[in-house]
């Protein structure tokens, strides 16, 4: 029973206190990258191995050469050599929160190479920094304060430029809260231009930073090197940050600063060609000073006036913030004391940022979450790491975008892709899609009616896949009205029956066809009956010319035998003629007029009738 008793007075002792390390890490991402799973490298902050933020699990897991003895997460690394961009995941993230990213390389001759590369290191779809590593026992660190701008995963990547294999030690994430860094945006974020100062710390830059839990946001602050004309001031009392404060500057920063012995406060920092500097000045007064003396100075930017004076509080965090302007590569600060002054300027911590552009617009959101899905559905072993359009030069393979707003997928190529089971219906979420090649795969089942409704849509090409049924009537329509053009050879079960492209097809074949033949009959019955008329006239005009009597016309009739019926035909004289061998029997004569023996070319014996023209009768009783 003391035991229960003991445990809750424990419990409620400790939940009335600082929080627990657990909590007050709350929304920290620590990652090791290159750690073996499984592994926990903890100090003041818990990092974990990095296998489930690396996209693809792609890399390799490397240690760097024991001549760089170093304990912690530097000690190990993750390397690239496959693929120009590969990407680590960061989440979870909400939308509109503010974050600071960090990342960090040392290079440690993991490779036995000698050779440190370096490599663009991208936020999203946006260029942060070009990292050039080295041969140092100090790592290279990179640290942006951004912007979610959705609630996905905030990618960072390694991009291959060409000199030597990315690679990266480990990566960090910390929420910010969205008060501090006011002049941050989705579009303007800060990337980290110099180490932040702890203007009086003392020691080097390894292992001797000021971070969490002295920072609670886990910011680094590195040791300043001293000159010869500054002093250091440090006090034990307790600093505070005014409420709202826009930089919340950790009290252990703020209890140590740097002072001039007399004059003003130099110091220059070096810019890059068209960087835009956000420079934040830091102070609090750590002594009590006498009624009669005061400590005021104004700060110069090249030689003009870029703030006015200001004096430090006592025990309360300060800060002078501003912009430098582009166009200098050398920008010299000078603060120095007004006129009124008695004692000379102090710096208590220094950040300088580059406020970057980040003006590249991502992939629409909706084609990227089919994508992703296409991707894991079907494993598609191809370069799809980071955003599917954006940059321009890294689009992924088999994708085509069209870049007018928010970029969309206009052509997707999955030919001979390993593709198997249905058609998936998340497809018709790629609504901009004008193109599409699923052909070479294994694919089963029918074909899709969705893909008739995508409006965009006009080459679809799905041959030499394994589909079954019938192909939709509205696929056939558009296909027969060229609305796209539809490839669907060599899928030996799709069939060709009712409301078929097929079926469809002959149909609009089999019409002209039927058409052109009724013409042709329609042209020969024409020609047959223009030619009966013309062999009778030719009859009649030989007739007319012959040695016969030309008072006489001549037709011939068949003797009837076996029953066969009578027919009447028109010859040329010359055939009756031959027939008659030239009216050589003759058989009779009647009231038309003679009659004469003839036989055919078969042998069939006929009798042929002379019409005399002065018979009593007509040519319609003959």
């Amino acid at each position: 029973m003391w035991v229960k008793g003991f445990s809750f007075v424990l419990c409620l002792l400790l939940a009335l206190g600082a929080p627990c390390h657990g909590q007050s890490q709350s929304g920290f991402i620590s990652i090791d990258c290159g750690a073996a799973a499984g592994t926990d490298r903890t100090t003041s902050i818990t990092y974990v191995p990095d296998d489930a933020y690396v996209v693809g699990r792609a890399g390799e897991n490397r240690i760097v050469s024991s001549a760089f003895s170093t304990a912690g997460p530097y000690s190990s690394l993750r390397s690239f050599p496959v693929g120009t961009r590969n990407c680590y995941a960061l989440s979870p993230v909400q939308q509109g929160n503010k974050y600071l990213v960090r990342a960090g390389f040392l290079y440690g001759n993991y490779d036995s190479r000698n050779q440190p590369p370096a490599f663009d290191l991208h936020l999203g779809v946006n260029l942060w920094k070009r990292v050039t590593t080295s041969a140092s026992v100090y790592p290279v660190r990179e640290e942006i304060i951004s912007v979610a701008m959705d609630d996905g995963p905030i990618s960072v990547c390694l991009v291959n430029t060409g000199l030597g294999t990315p690679f990266v030690s480990l990566l960090e994430l910390r929420p910010l809260p969205d008060a501090i860094y006011g002049v941050v945006n989705g579009s303007r974020p800060l990337s980290l231009h110099n180490n932040r100062k702890d203007m009086a710390k003392l020691g080097n830059n390894n292992g001797n930073e000021t971070r969490y839990p002295d920072d609670v946001y886990d910011r680094l602050w590195f040791p300043s090197i001293n000159q010869t004309n500054w002093e250091r001031i440090a006090t034990s009392s307790p600093v505070a940050n005014p409420r709202g404060d826009p930089f919340q500057t950790p009290p252990a920063v703020l209890r140590t600063a740097t002072a001039v012995l007399s004059g003003s406060f130099d110091f220059d920092l070096l810019a890059g060609v068209g960087d835009e500097l956000y420079v934040a000045m830091h102070f609090a007064e750590l002594e009590q000073l006498p009624a009669n003396e005061t400590r005021e100075f104004e700060v110069y930017l090249n030689g003009s006036l870029w703030h006015e004076a200001f004096s430090p509080e006592y025990l309360v965090g300060g800060h002078v913030a501003g912009l430098a302007p582009r166009g200098h590569q050398v920008f010299n600060f000078s603060l120095r004391p007004t006129a009124r002054s008695t004692r000379p300027p102090i710096l208590n911590g220094l950040e300088v940022y580059a406020w970057k552009v980040f003006d590249a617009v991502p992939t629409d959101r909706a084609d990227v979450g089919v994508m992703m899905r296409i991707k894991e559905l079907y494993s598609v072993g191809k370069n799809w790491v980071g955003d599917p359009c954006v940059p321009q030069n890294l689009t992924w393979d088999g994708v085509s975008c069209s870049y007018e707003a928010s970029p969309r997928i206009i052509s997707l190529n999955l030919t001979a892709s390993g593709l198997t089971g249905e058609i998936p219906n998340l497809i018709s979420n790629l609504t901009a899609i004008k193109s599409l090649d699923l052909s070479h795969n294994d694919l089963t089942g029918g074909i899709p009616d969705f893909l008739a409704e995508l409006q965009s849509l006009h080459v679809l090409d799905l041959s030499s896949n394994q589909l079954t049924g019938i192909v939709p009537s509205l696929i056939c329509q558009k296909s027969l009205n060229g609305s796209f053009i539809l490839s669907i050879d060599g899928n030996p079960n799709l069939s060709y029956t009712r409301d078929s492209c097929q079926r469809k097809e002959k149909k609009k074949i089999l019409l002209p066809i039927a058409i052109a033949a009724s013409a042709i009959v329609v042209v020969f019955i024409a020609i047959a009956a223009l030619t009966w008329i013309m062999k009778k006239r030719r009859i009649m005009t030989i007739l007319g010319k012959s040695p016969v009597n030309s008072q006489e016309e001549v037709t011939f009739s068949h003797i009837l035998k076996n029953g066969l019926k009578s027919k009447c035909c028109y010859f040329t004289f010359e055939d009756i003629e031959n027939i008659t061998s030239n009216f050589k029997r003759e058989l009779g004569k009647g009231g038309y007029g003679k009659v004469f023996h003839g036989c055919l070319k078969d042998k069939t014996e006929v009798a042929v009738k002379m019409l005399s023209k002065t018979s009593s009768q007509g040519t319609k009783e003959f």
